[in-house]
């Protein structure tokens, strides 16, 4: 018996490949909805993605109240698990950070604890955290009063102390390397997203660009990045390709305003997350850009393209704080996509 928890669609597309990889295995998935006045979109796309494999059995988990109302009821699942299964082969979780989950590879004690994609997250709980064993933690009183109120809760539950699961492997369509010997990384390369994609149309002569925060975030000054941008919609007009603009959901109105206005760049919002869009839309770009995006990755694993090119900012214009870290992703990227220097555009 192998047991799936999730919260978030991408975590749910993770589980759906991890289900078709391991066959002939029985799956029960657990679904942690998040409050409706809350989560809307999130929950409606749970709800259109669950059943798009087979599962022995799909528990969903609702409220109409709070995340926490949510996770205690997430805790009271886990006891009647407890109590009525003898034996867990796998246990999948979809969020590392989240406590309530990490309880159900503590608990059931599995032959095998398996962490889920959830966009890139995983890159960073790989290189933080799994090597030492540590938890995600906030370092605040009242994180200290709601972790004491949780064991306590869990103790009353299952009426002992569960011994911490330190042995995390991944299931994984990233290229990451086991931090020890003992660690299994299962890398997927979205087969089963594949099989059900083959019918859609292709937009030719078009490429979908992800946008990005970076100048939000001060990793480059919002007039730089709005150069580059000039020099990638010329780069693809010389070359009769039609460019549209993802807008990153954190990017400013008055960036976005000034792309569709001074650049004259077609803009196309994202209801959903890029990896649910993809797999929901009928027609797909011929071509997929970035300066850099997990979705690069992640969408381009699941859907053949005929090129998928990440633009490469000028080191010069990056804030120094930012700058060896964009290098080392750019030396990444060489590996599975082609990289473009700005600069030699012309």
């Amino acid at each position: 018996m192998n047991i799936y928890v999730v919260e978030s669609p991408f975590q749910l597309l993770s589980a759906i490949e991890a289900n078709y990889h391991f066959k002939n295995e029985k799956n029960v998935l657990i679904i942690r909805y998040a409050p409706e006045h809350l989560g809307f979109k999130n929950n409606e796309q749970l709800r259109s993605l669950k059943d798009s494999i087979e599962w022995t059995e799909i528990i969903e988990i609702e409220t109409n109240k709070s995340y926490f109302h949510a996770n205690i009821k997430l805790l009271k699942v886990l006891k009647n698990l407890q109590t009525s299964l003898d034996t867990v082969n796998k246990v999948f979780i979809g969020e590392y950070r989240s406590w309530y989950m990490r309880q159900f590879f503590n608990v059931l004690n599995p032959e095998q604890c398996f962490l889920l994609d959830d966009g890139g997250q995983t890159i960073a709980v790989q290189k933080k955290y799994l090597p030492s064993g540590k938890y995600h933690s906030e370092k605040s009183l009242k994180s200290l009063i709601k972790t004491i109120l949780n064991y306590s809760y869990l103790l009353f539950l299952i009426k002992k102390i569960s011994k911490k699961r330190v042995d995390i492997h991944l299931f994984t369509c990233f290229d990451l390397i086991p931090h020890n010997e003992k660690q299994h990384i299962v890398k997927h390369s979205f087969d089963y997203v594949k099989k059900r994609n083959t019918s859609k149309m292709i937009l030719e002569k078009t490429v979908y660009f992800f946008g990005s925060s970076m100048s939000e975030i001060n990793l480059i000054k919002e007039d730089d990045l709005i150069q580059e941008l000039q020099k990638i919609k010329l780069f693809f007009e010389e070359r009769k390709i039609e460019m549209i603009y993802i807008p990153h959901r954190r990017e400013s109105k008055t960036k976005l305003h000034k792309l569709s206005n001074e650049l004259n760049m077609k803009l196309k919002y994202f209801e959903y997350p890029a990896e649910i869009e993809f797999t929901l839309m009928e027609e797909t770009p011929e071509y997929l850009a970035s300066f850099y995006s997990t979705a690069l990755h992640t969408v381009s694993s699941m859907i053949d393209f005929k090129e998928v090119i990440a633009f490469e900012l000028p080191y010069e214009k990056i804030s120094p704080k930012y700058r060896e870290g964009t290098r080392e992703i750019y030396e990444n990227y060489k590996k599975t996509m082609k990289v473009i220097n700005l600069n030699d555009t012309h």
